[in-house]
C-alpha cells in the first residue's frame, strides 16, 4: 500500500514506530481493510486455464533466479505508474519490490498456482476447490509448504540486495501469519521487508 511518505531511521524498531505513527494520522486503517477485501474479491473471480492435477501438484520448480529492474506490461490499470524493482524467484516462490507512483516503496510474495503467481491465500484457496476440489487443493497446500524453505531463501537473498526499506499491506490474516514464520516482521496488518544493514 502507498502511504506516499518516507521515514528515515536507523533501526527496524524505530522505522515501525514511526511509519505506524504517521499511518495512524493518516487514517489508513479504512483504507487497508478497502484494499484487503478488493483483493480478496479481485482475485477470487478470475478466470485462470485449469492444468492438469499432475502439473498443479508438481510444478516445475525454477533455480534460483535475480532479476533489477525487469520490464513488465501491466494488464491491471491500478498498477500503473508502479515501478518494478528487483523480482527474486526460486522453486515455487517468487518476491517482487516495487516502487510506487509516490515514490513509496513495496513487496509481494506470490506463489505458483497454476501456472501464475498468486498472493492471495484465501482467493486461492477458493479457485483451487472450485476447480479441483478439496482434495486436491489439501495436496497442493502440502506441497507449499514442503517448499517454504525456498521463500525464506528469497527473503535473505531480497535483503541482501536492496538499500531501500518496504512495508506492504498484508492481503489477509494468513497471509501475515506466512511472513511471520519465515522472518519477515508484521505489525498489525503491515509487513516489512528491511534491508540487512536495518537491524
Amino acid at each position: 500500500m502507498s502511504i506516499g511518505f518516507g521515514v528515515s531511521t536507523t533501526t527496524q524498531k524505530s522505522y515501525i514506530k514511526n511509519f505506524l505513527k504517521q499511518s495512524k494520522s493518516h487514517n489508513c486503517h479504512e483504507k487497508i481493510k478497502s484494499l484487503q477485501a478488493m483483493w480478496l474479491d479481485s482475485y477470487s473471480s478470475r478466470k485462470y486455464d485449469k492444468v492438469s492435477i499432475e502439473e498443479l501438484l508438481f510444478p516445475e520448480k525454477k533455480e534460483y533466479e535475480h532479476n533489477h529492474n525487469p520490464k513488465v506490461k501491466w494488464n491491471n490499470k491500478t498498477h500503473e505508474g508502479i515501478q518494478l524493482i528487483d523480482e527474486f524467484s526460486k522453486g515455487i516462490w517468487r518476491i517482487d519490490t516495487q516502487k510506487q507512483a509516490d515514490g513509496s516503496y513495496d513487496f509481494t510474495a506470490s506463489v505458483l498456482y497454476n501456472n501464475v503467481y498468486c498472493f492471495q491465500p484465501d482467493a486461492i484457496e477458493h479457485l483451487c476447490i472450485r476447480n479441483y476440489g478439496k482434495d486436491i487443493y489439501k495436496k497442493w497446500k502440502e506441497m507449499v509448504k514442503e517448499n517454504i524453505d525456498d521463500l525464506r531463501f528469497l527473503i535473505e537473498k531480497a535483503r541482501e540486495t536492496i538499500n531501500y526499506t518496504c512495508p506492504s499491506v498484508t492481503c489477509c490474516r494468513r497471509s501475515a501469519l506466512l511472513c511471520k514464520e519465515v522472518g519477515i516482521t508484521v505489525k498489525g496488518d503491515i509487513a516489512f521487508l528491511f534491508p540487512s544493514k536495518v537491524r
